[in-house]
């Protein structure tokens, strides 16, 4: 699981570091599917970085705590980062979905 272009979009005008990112799209194949970086020398200026659930939770972990729950509705999450408390609603559809909505909602820059 990771990214589409839009939410990568979205990230970047949030203050996501590019570089926290480990994968990225690129315009060679017309930005259809990740591709895995196995260095980081640098992006083109087209290229999209494109994040996986996996580095979505690395950069949360910079939370106090975090916490994923998954139930009947769908994943509910609550984080805390400098005493300021984010509890995400019942019914994200993927894990990746509620780790966006904390970086988002927290400000988390990576």
């Amino acid at each position: 699981m990771y990214t589409t272009v839009e939410e990568s979009k979205a990230l970047l005008e949030l203050g996501l570091n590019p570089m926290t990112a480990d994968m990225f799209y690129t315009s060679l194949d017309g930005f259809k599917e990740p591709w895995v970086w196995v260095s980081k020398p640098g992006m083109h200026p087209s290229d999209v970085p494109c994040w996986s659930t996996g580095a979505l939770m690395k950069i949360c972990e910079k939370c106090d705590s975090v916490e994923l729950y998954y139930g009947k509705k769908g994943y509910t999450i609550k984080a805390v980062l400098d005493r300021t408390t984010y509890h995400g609603y019942a019914g994200y559809k993927t894990s990746k979905e509620a780790y966006i909505d904390v970086i988002k909602n927290l400000k988390i820059n990576g």
